[in-house]
This record gives structure tokens, C-alpha cells and sequence, in this order.
């Protein structure tokens, strides 16, 4: 029961919630009885991935749709907010980024770890002058409840 006077039946020595919230249960065995009341608090809960978003700082040529300043950049930001569960978010705990040549997949060695002061404030500029050619930008950040979001940004 959460914030209503509907009770929720379950079977099993288990209940699942999806929200932080006060939960009052009760028990019936099998022959009817009721137990007493029993008030259970949740708290902690956090099923949200942490947000991204980025922006490239550079100079886009209209024509061809490419950047082709050689100090484009792109600033990464990123937080951990309350999803549907409510209550208080876990907080970013790590952030990563690799440039690749090929966004069809992820990769899976190579990521460069942001350190705890960027991850601290939510945000980090990356450089792409060390890189020629065609590159995007693969990020993966973690909340410290191990929710994860990652991918490719749209531009």
C-alpha cells in the first residue's frame, strides 16, 4: 500500500516496489489470520540513469554539415536527477568518453576515466585536435547505484 488505501496482494517472502515511499504491510497465513501492521520505509531507491547532454564548440560549415575548425570541441555535462522512483538521486560516480571512427558500436577498451574533479562538477571539455578524420564522441556515466547511460550524442 503506498499512499492509497488499496492493499496489494503478494505471495512469497517477498515484496517489490518501484518508488521510495512509506509502505504499511500486513501478512495472512494460510489458514486467514492477520498479523498487525507493520510500517516499512524505502529509501535509497535509484532506478534512473544519470542525464548527458553535449555540445560541440566549434565552427560548422553549412554547406557540408562538418566542423572543420581544427579546435572543434565538445563539452560534456552531465547529472544524476530523481526519476519515477522519487526520493534522493545516488549522484554521478564515474564518467568516460573515447573518440572512435566507427559509431555502429561501443567500445569496450581504450575509455578515458574522468577524473573525480570533473565528475565532482558535472561537466568536461574534450578536445579534438589530436584527431583527424571523421570521429565521434562515446560516453558511459555511472550513478553511483550503478545505473549507466551511454551512447553516441546526435550531432
Amino acid at each position: 500500500m503506498h499512499g492509497d488505501s488499496r492493499w496489494t496482494t503478494f505471495t512469497g517472502d517477498s515484496l517489490t516496489v518501484t518508488k521510495n515511499g512509506s509502505y504499511v504491510v500486513r501478512l495472512t497465513d494460510n489458514a486467514g489470520n492477520v498479523s498487525e501492521e507493520y510500517r516499512v520505509e524505502i529509501t535509497g531507491m535509484d532506478t534512473t540513469a544519470p542525464t548527458v547532454s553535449c555540445t560541440v564548440n566549434g565552427t560548422l560549415n553549412g554547406t557540408s554539415g562538418w566542423y572543420l575548425d581544427p579546435n572543434v570541441s565538445v563539452k560534456l555535462t552531465f547529472s544524476d536527477m530523481a526519476g519515477t522512483e522519487g526520493g534522493t538521486p545516488s549522484g554521478v560516480q564515474s564518467a568516460a568518453y573515447q573518440w572512435v571512427t566507427d559509431n555502429s558500436k561501443k567500445p569496450v577498451t581504450g575509455m578515458v576515466n574522468l577524473n573525480a574533479a570533473a565528475v565532482a562538477a558535472g561537466e568536461y571539455t574534450i578536445s579534438l585536435s589530436d584527431y583527424y578524420g571523421t570521429c565521434y564522441l562515446y560516453y558511459k556515466v555511472t550513478d553511483r547505484k550503478g545505473n549507466v547511460r551511454d551512447g553516441f550524442p546526435s550531432r
